[in-house]
């Protein structure tokens, strides 16, 4: 056991200027309307983060660490409403590194933080019209927690869905009417309220 707590704590004395440095990186390129050029590193070094955060039992760091990698990869620039999430997801890191001590880690309180709670039964949801890097985010929190994931280019297709191949759920980037099953709409969440509003119990 104190070799076990020699290795947290090991990691969260180097890892934590890291990511500060890394928090600081990101901002700048996102304040500077996130040119694709300067992604590359970024998803190199988050990806270090989403894996070695989990490994030494910092499960909630890996996991926010995970969404913003998503976020980056693909290439296309990203919207306004792109950033602004990822921005949210920043702050959320940036929480989570200052946080870092070998205390939080599960490794060693034996406690399994539960960043995805599954719902009761596995849901149909059809994210529809969302920019990539959302689609990206939110199949994957779907994944996780809710169960399949469908995604169609434009809104408006959810006009022509037959009533016997409804979702369970749509997630629309405006609010839409009379679809006959539910419709969310997407707004930029922290890492907490990223499905908050789904009217799924």
């Amino acid at each position: 056991m104190e070799a076990l707590q020699g290795v947290v704590a090991g990691y969260v004395s180097s890892m934590r200027p890291r990511g500060e440095a890394f928090s600081l990186d990101l901002v700048s390129w996102l304040q500077a309307e996130a040119p694709p050029d300067g992604a590359e590193a970024l998803v190199a070094a988050v990806h270090k983060f989403a894996g070695s955060a989990g490994s030494a039992g910092f499960m909630r760091l890996s996991a926010v660490a995970t969404l913003i990698e998503i976020a980056l990869r693909g290439g296309a620039p990203l919207t306004a409403d792109d950033r602004a999430l990822v921005g949210l997801l920043a702050e959320d890191f940036a929480a989570e590194i200052a946080a870092l001590s070998p205390d939080r880690s599960s490794l060693l309180t034996g406690e399994q933080t539960e960043i995805y709670v599954p719902f009761a039964q596995p849901y149909r949801v059809l994210l529809a019209g969302l920019s990539e890097a959302v689609s990206r985010i939110l199949s994957h929190v779907v994944e996780q927690r809710l169960g399949m994931v469908w995604t169609l280019p434009e809104a408006a297709m959810l006009s022509a869905v037959p009533a016997g191949r409804a979702p369970d759920l749509a997630v629309v980037p405006v609010a839409m009417a009379d679809l006959g099953f539910p419709v969310v709409v997407f707004a930029p969440r922290r890492f907490d309220d990223l499905t908050a509003d789904w009217p799924i119990s």
